[in-house]
């Protein structure tokens, strides 16, 4: 009986650490939204710290901007939530976006399933003229669900389905 207690109550702390770190994870991302909401040149500094490079495109000047429109314009991107998009410097855009998906974890009853998880991630686009090609960085990913989270937005949003 005591093991089946101690069991419940790590399943329960596991379940609550989960929460609040998804809690923090999106109270930061709102707030960093919304300073750049408020003042939109701070969306250029913030880019400039999403410095691992993830991907880069041959691009037409004309393609990064129906690019640049779609994001701006589109609910979704896959499964991404496009949360916010903003131009960051002239040739740039700073999207952030959040994924929700299904893992295989500990649930609330400390018994391996299914879990509904939210992930947060925020890339910077930037178009390279003279180069015609366009420059895809994020942050560093932590986990290998991270990188292939991250693969997974950028082939949906250069490859789109027709």
């Amino acid at each position: 009986m005591n093991k089946l207690l101690l069991l419940i109550i790590a399943g329960l702390i596991v379940v609550a650490g989960r929460a609040v770190i998804k809690f923090i994870n999106k109270a930061s991302q709102r707030g960093t939204i919304n300073k750049i909401k408020k003042n939109p040149s701070l969306a250029e500094e913030y880019a400039s710290g999403l410095d691992i490079p993830y991907n880069k495109q041959s691009i037409t000047k004309e393609e990064f901007a129906d690019l640049v429109k779609r994001l701006v314009s589109s609910v979704y991107i896959g499964q991404y939530k496009i949360l916010y998009a903003v131009p960051a410097g002239g040739t740039s855009v700073l999207v952030f976006t959040e994924l929700s998906f299904m893992d295989y974890d500990t649930n609330i009853n400390g018994k391996a399933g299914e879990v509904q998880k939210s992930a947060f991630h925020d890339f910077h686009l930037q178009f390279d003229g003279v180069k015609s090609e366009v420059n895809i960085h994020s942050a560093l990913h932590e986990t290998a669900t991270d990188k292939f989270q991250k693969q997974e937005f950028l082939k949906n949003l250069l490859e789109p389905e027709s």
